[in-house]
């Protein structure tokens, strides 16, 4: 390991903003090589579907200046590593400055509260159709609920809330919704796999994705949480679908979404979609021109969007000390 030691500290030493400023692209270059050098002998039997492409070299990633292109476009992973999800792309759409914070430097996404609400739900009902897939019957309402409470628990120790919330009060929703959802959905549905992993290619770029739940017609079913009743099936999801259907064996390119809608009253809302060959034409064209912005370096802050603010994102003072402003608070 002396060489890896040496080739590795005299990269890393060497790394400040100052000093990359000045650089030449053939410099830069060279200082690519090295890292790349160092992560292959780090991680000689890395696949090319592992989860998350690390673009930068460990440990030096509060070193790397976003504002800095031309550094950006020469840590980006190879191409064949660069994995995509649908996930992905909508950060990267929404906001290309957050998908490098999260997706590139790897930096923590503090959990809110509608987060760890739907991530202790989502908890819950695996369980159930896990079980389901065994047994063929759903678990006993109270039964769920005392699973649901185990889950928000786990979650309320990992969660940042706000001063206006009070995660003994989000418990009880959380626990109305699930009494809704065993009571009017889950007898409805014949799963057939649960959390099924699935990749594959999209135009030639590689792609992965986990799929929630899929019935025994091929069906994919996805629960979400929501503050408001939703009207239809967003852009997103739809892309989402249609990354599915090609990547799913067996799935049909029909799909159900159900939202429990956070209201005073709870609600439960069923929207049934069938992907489109526009949905498809989506992911064909989409996947390979993200993957283009993302290896170019170009990122910024998209602060048009009603979630730029201190209060929708988690990355709101690193993209104050990159790129200027003031984030609204809420």
């Amino acid at each position: 390991m002396g060489e890896l030691d040496e080739v590795l500290s005299s990269t890393v030493c060497r790394l400040n903003p100052q000093f990359f400023d000045r650089l030449h692209s053939e410099e830069l270059f060279q200082i690519r090589h090295n890292l790349d050098a160092v992560l292959e002998q780090c991680e000689p039997h890395r696949s090319p579907f592992d989860v998350a492409p690390k673009l930068i070299a460990p440990g030096i990633t509060d070193l790397v200046p976003v504002g800095n292109r031309a550094l950006r476009k020469n840590v980006i992973a190879t191409e064949a590593e660069v994995v995509l999800s649908p996930s992905q792309v909508r950060t990267f759409l929404g906001c290309s400055a957050k998908w490098w914070f999260k997706y590139g430097l790897h930096l923590p996404e503090p959990k809110t509260a509608s987060l760890a609400l739907g991530l202790a739900i989502h908890s819950a009902l695996e369980v159930n159709f896990r079980e389901k897939l065994q047994t063929g019957k759903d678990l006993e309402t109270a039964g769920m609920v005392m699973i649901f409470r185990d889950a928000w628990r786990e979650q309320v120790g990992e969660t940042e809330f706000r001063e206006d919330e009070d995660p003994a009060e989000l418990g009880q929703v959380g626990e109305q919704l699930i009494v809704k959802y065993m009571q009017e959905a889950a007898p409805t549905i014949e799963p057939a796999a649960v959390e099924l992993p699935v990749e594959g290619c999209v135009a030639g770029v590689p792609v992965r994705g986990r799929i929630d739940l899929m019935d025994v017609t091929g069906r994919v079913t996805d629960v979400k949480t929501a503050a408001r009743r939703p009207s239809c099936v967003s852009p997103d999801y739809a892309f989402q679908l249609a990354t599915y259907r090609q990547l799913t064996r067996g799935a049909s390119g029909e799909a159900r979404l159900d939202t429990l809608v956070r209201t005073k009253t709870v609600q439960l809302v069923r929207h049934d979609y069938t992907v489109s060959d526009q949905d498809l034409l989506a992911t064909q064209v989409i996947y390979p021109l993200v993957r283009e912005g993302m290896q170019n370096g170009l990122y910024f802050p998209n602060r048009q969007s009603m979630l730029c603010s201190r209060r929708h994102c988690a990355y709101w003072r690193q993209c104050e000390k990159e790129f200027g402003g003031t984030l609204a608070e809420s």
